[in-house]
């Protein structure tokens, strides 16, 4: 009888801790070339998460998928069929695009996937820049220091790079600060997030990841954008979302 008892409670302690475990990536995404990959914001259902002192207040919000990388150019021709890039890759991220044309694109990958992917807000945006609740709170999204993190005037040599190139934050996503300035939705505006490889960061100070807002926006060749999810924690994201060729 003991034995079987402490057969069962291994079970059942393996179980518990099967429940907590978070995947990191999961292929959501394919192109023809390559399969892009996303990230759960959120150990569990919902998140309490701290905004920036200069707003001082506390929001709750979902648990949520977001594309661990920018939106390459590889992506975005699968399926627009074109692709404004000035600098063109099929890893680099996609730029020179509009409000209009990033809706059309998530109009399409939801038809393909049968998911409801969007731009994410701003509270989506800085909760997965932070690292979720993972964050180590560093003073930029996955380090203290923003050469490791981000490509901007000092290493970028006036130009986008590739995707997922420098290291990732918390929850492995990249290139939140720094290499093309991100789109995002604040209620019926259009801001822009991250800084871009054009911007000039402080080497040292106290620069804290907050909200960006930019009056001009950016230039179009320093724009681009990811994209988020709401499906739960237990979804089958690669079984269920892998779309058909449009």
């Amino acid at each position: 009888m003991i034995i079987i008892l402490i057969i069962f409670m291994i079970l059942f302690s393996s179980a518990s801790a099967q429940s907590n475990i978070v995947p990191q990536f999961s292929s959501v995404l394919e192109s023809n070339k390559q399969n892009h990959m996303v990230s759960w914001i959120c150990y569990g259902d919902t998140l309490s998460t701290e905004m920036s002192d200069e707003h001082g207040f506390i929001v709750q919000l979902d648990g949520f998928w977001i594309t661990s990388e920018e939106i390459t150019q590889d992506l975005w021709e699968w399926y627009m069929k074109a692709n404004p890039s000035a600098v063109v890759g099929d890893s680099m991220p996609v730029t020179g695009i509009s409000k209009d044309e990033v809706d059309e694109f998530c109009h399409q990958v939801n038809i393909s996937t049968g998911a409801e992917w969007r731009l994410p807000t701003v509270e989506e945006w800085l909760t997965a820049c932070r690292g979720g609740a993972a964050t180590e709170k560093y003073t930029y999204s996955g380090s203290d220091n923003h050469h490791y993190v981000a490509w901007t005037n000092d290493n970028s040599k006036g130009k986008p790079h590739r995707t997922a190139l420098l290291i990732p934050n918390e929850t492995k996503v990249y290139d939140m600060d720094g290499n093309v300035a991100e789109m995002v939705t604040d209620g019926d505006s259009i801001i822009f997030m991250g800084g871009s490889f054009l911007d000039k960061f402080p080497s040292k100070g106290k620069k804290k990841i907050t909200f960006n807002h930019r009056f001009p926006t950016p230039p179009k060749q320093a724009q681009g954008f990811r994209i988020v999810q709401h499906k739960p924690l237990w979804f089958n994201i690669y079984g269920e979302c892998v779309p058909h060729q449009p």
